[in-house]
């Protein structure tokens, strides 16, 4: 898949999308698991999101059971609205705000990052996938945002 230089990850992704060759099962989870991989959440069809280094995925891609596995992207983590706006690299509207899911074992380091990025905080709760936090970004830090391991 072909994606604009400034919604790839800038090195390790820090977060993965491992695809089984098969239905999930404990095997694969463990698998995951023993490689050093976190499980995050479940993507469509047959995968999972998971948390791990790249020395960890390129173990994992010598498993039998792993299709593929592939850096979750920050074009990835947008949606469709915002993807456009980042893609052609326009400026976000003022007073713009956006909720960002954040990995719970980054989150003090990707709030710090977002603060020097000049967002400010608006508010916090909790997802069962992670902290979300609600923020007024600077006009031009869209692909910045969604490039932070988060």
């Amino acid at each position: 898949m072909s994606l604009p230089e400034q919604l790839r990850s800038p090195g390790d992704a820090g977060a993965y999308i491992v695809q089984s060759r098969s239905v999930l099962d404990n095997a694969f989870r463990q698998a995951l698991a023993q490689a050093g991989a976190t499980i995050v959440s479940y993507i469509p069809n047959n995968a999972y999101l998971v948390r791990a280094s790249a020395a960890i995925i390129q173990e994992l891609q010598t498993n039998p059971q792993v299709v593929a596995a592939l850096p979750y992207e920050p074009y990835f983590k947008l949606k469709p609205a915002l993807l456009k706006l980042a893609v052609e690299q326009t400026p976000l509207p003022e007073e713009t705000e956006l909720n960002v899911l954040l990995f719970a074992d980054d989150r003090a380091e990707t709030l710090s990052a977002l603060e020097q990025m000049g967002a400010e905080l608006l508010s916090e709760y909790n997802s069962p996938f992670g902290p979300v936090v609600k923020v007024r970004p600077s006009i031009y830090s869209l692909a910045s945002i969604a490039a932070l391991k988060m």
